[in-house]
């Protein structure tokens, strides 16, 4: 023989859904029917009394929203304002330590750098070429500086035709 409703069974029965197994307990158990009664009592006592608290007059609200406030402040007290001034103490340490941690002397820039720089932009400003010709544009200048240095070679004799 099984025993008492579980506390889901019982859930069930107060929720007005309660399964054909339940019920038939329900007609032969004493103690499961007295609890069933208690449970419902106590859910219909619960929903009266939320009603009547939710029809509060509109004055009642604002008091009750200062009583709540007055009592959370008493549970939280504030940080007393001597906390604060660490705070200020703490960033110029942290401040200090960073510059401490540092180089003394701001790194130096190598003046050769600088030059080249200088030199690569100038010479990419007076390029006609565009960047992806400019090996074709090496290429000509070397075959023309070739084609200058044979034609020095090349000598005509004085007075008379070759």
């Amino acid at each position: 023989m099984r025993g008492h409703l579980t506390d889901r069974e019982m859930m069930e029965l107060v929720g007005d859904s309660p399964e054909g197994e339940t019920l038939a307990h329900l007609t032969r158990c004493a103690a499961c029917r007295e609890e069933s009664a208690r449970l419902r009592a106590a859910l219909v006592d619960l929903a009266t009394h939320a009603h009547a608290q939710a029809e509060r007059p509109d004055a009642f609200w604002p008091g009750q929203r200062v009583r709540i406030a007055g009592r959370l402040g008493k549970r939280r007290p504030l940080a007393p304002a001597w906390r604060w001034a660490w705070a200020p103490v703490l960033a110029a340490a942290g401040l200090l330590l960073m510059l401490w941690a540092r180089d003394g002397a701001p790194p130096t820039q190598d003046a050769n750098a600088d030059q080249a720089l200088l030199a690569s932009v100038e010479r990419s400003i007076h390029v006609d070429a565009p960047a992806p010709l400019r090996p074709a544009l090496l290429l000509v200048s070397e075959v023309e500086r070739g084609m200058m240095q044979s034609d020095h070679r090349i000598t005509i004799p004085k007075g008379g035709q070759p």
